[in-house]
């Protein structure tokens, strides 16, 4: 059998594939003409295309601290070839992007049609298709899109290797899958475990080929994970401590529950305090090292960490902490010191107010699940593209901050504005969010009962231990539309009972 479609196959294609290819080529060719990559980069896409750079340059120990590496090493090739394209280059990387992107909403909808009507499988994937929280992470140098897609590719595979009888293959696959986006985003590890529950509650299968299929999933994951931290990780840092970076983000969950980080905390806290006030001779940012985060240690010389730790405290030092003021700390006492010293500071301000964090952590999960981030300002919280009217043309003289990011970067203003008019529109779908978990974890339909739990369980961990911004609750995305697809299209199925009833 050819692999080609002859000119009357396109024909045999069911409707909904049809019309789904069709839209996904104007929606996202729109999208793509529409927003080139950025020329101003924040911090996060800098440091990724440091990275990428690196790889491009012959460095493979790119292994880094705070970091996440695994989106260098799949875009790495796709850069390559795009170095032989001249001004094209870009456009070619964001043309892969766009189009590895792409494949979620159909991966979406053979996931649904297996087990459920094909309505809810059209409903589901159009949802994804025109989420704009799914369209916009393949314009930016930022993984979120390459975990959603190996995410959701890997669902697909276990939803295939159930209905073929547990082959290894697949499971293999998928594991890896699962290990590559735990590269690409060290916060989706947790889930990993979760996608595999279905595999051991499998009853058409003995128990021991249950185990099995379990088993060969985690070592495809075990196996991606465990040649990175030998071949790259551990060469390039001299540790096998995946991130030096999580103190951090838990310490600012805890502030965002209203819980200070005071010396009365304990002694972690107080030393915290202490050497946070401590006057630094030169302003040093510890974000713009990109390099420095392979070493583990100070970055600074012995002399300079000793002349730093003799000064006394400055007379209008804080007396707490601020998560978000800039720090040195990594700088003098190195990247994973200071990540234990702000792991316990954390934990002792959890210790003192324990109940304080639990009240707020409702709070926290109804603005995660509802993809609200803690920014309030234009295009710096979940939805990150700029809209039109930010967009002063012709923008190769545009002198604002948003005109700066696609300097000599051409955009088509007509797809530009239908994202820039519809999106808030279609974000609206986000209410739903609530009323669709409820429905998928009373329902008990497999699928949706799974990406119920899934959703679930990964915002409860991100409520614990990180903040709320965008590109951190986005790279399970198409669970969203998933669980609101599937929702409608069973309330739908319910109404044409109803009326046909009433007939």
């Amino acid at each position: 059998m050819s692999a080609f479609l002859k000119p009357g196959d396109i024909r045999r294609i069911h409707t909904h594939l049809r019309l789904l290819l069709l839209l996904t080529l104007l929606v996202r060719g729109g999208m793509f003409l529409a927003y080139p990559f950025q020329v101003w980069l924040d911090d996060n896409q800098a440091a990724q295309r440091h990275l990428i750079y690196s790889l491009l340059e012959g460095d493979l120990l790119i292994g880094s601290l705070r970091h996440n590496t695994g989106y260098p090493l799949v875009i790495a090739p796709f850069a390559a070839v795009g170095q032989h394209l001249g001004r094209l280059d870009g456009r070619f990387v964001l043309l892969a992007q766009v189009a590895l992107s792409a494949l979620v909403p159909f991966l979406l909808y053979d996931l649904v049609r297996r087990h459920h009507p094909r309505r809810a499988a059209l409903a589901v994937a159009l949802l994804a298709l025109f989420d704009p929280h799914g369209l916009q992470w393949a314009h930016l140098h930022l993984p979120v899109w390459l975990v959603a897609l190996c995410f959701t590719l890997s669902l697909w595979l276990l939803g295939r290797a159930l209905q073929g009888g547990m082959p290894r293959g697949p499971l293999l696959l998928a594991g890896s899958l699962m290990g590559l986006a735990v590269l690409a985003r060290l916060n989706v590890a947790p889930v990993v475990p979760l996608i595999a529950l279905p595999l051991l509650a499998a009853n058409a299968f003995p128990w021991r080929r249950r185990l099995a299929a379990a088993l060969t999933f985690g070592a495809g994951c075990l196996l991606v994970l465990s040649g990175y931290a030998l071949l790259v990780h551990y060469p390039s840092t001299g540790s096998l401590r995946p991130s030096c970076t999580g103190g951090i983000n838990l310490l600012e969950s805890v502030q965002e529950a209203g819980i200070p980080v005071v010396a009365g905390n304990g002694d972690a806290s107080t030393r915290l305090l202490h050497l946070n006030a401590l006057p630094a001779n030169t302003t040093l940012d510890s974000s713009l090292g990109y390099a420095k985060w392979q070493n583990p240690g100070p970055w600074v010389s012995p002399a300079q960490q000793q002349a730093y730790l003799a000064q006394e405290p400055a007379e209008n030092a804080l007396e707490t902490f601020d998560a978000l003021a800039p720090r040195v700390l990594e700088w003098y006492l190195g990247p994973c010191e200071t990540d234990s010293l702000l792991y316990a500071a954390a934990f002792e301000a959890l210790g003192a107010q324990p109940l304080k964090f639990l009240q707020a952590l409702p709070d926290e999960m109804f603005h995660l699940l509802h993809r609200i981030t803690r920014w309030h300002l234009p295009h710096v919280d979940s939805l990150e593209l700029y809209e039109d009217g930010d967009l002063p043309f012709p923008l190769q003289r545009a002198r604002s901050l948003q005109g700066r990011a696609y300097m000599r970067n051409p955009l088509w203003p007509t797809p530009l504005a239908i994202y820039s008019h519809t999106r808030d529109l279609l974000d609206l779908t986000n209410f739903l969010i609530v009323p669709a978990l409820v429905w998928a974890l009373f329902r008990r339909r497999a699928v949706f009962t799974q990406a119920g739990a899934l959703l679930l369980f990964q915002v409860f961990f991100l409520a614990v231990i990180d903040w709320r911004e965008g590109r951190i609750v986005a790279p399970l995305w198409p669970l969203w539309p998933l669980l609101i697809g599937g929702m409608l299209a069973a309330l739908w199925q319910r109404l044409s009972a109803w009326s046909d009833a009433r007939r």
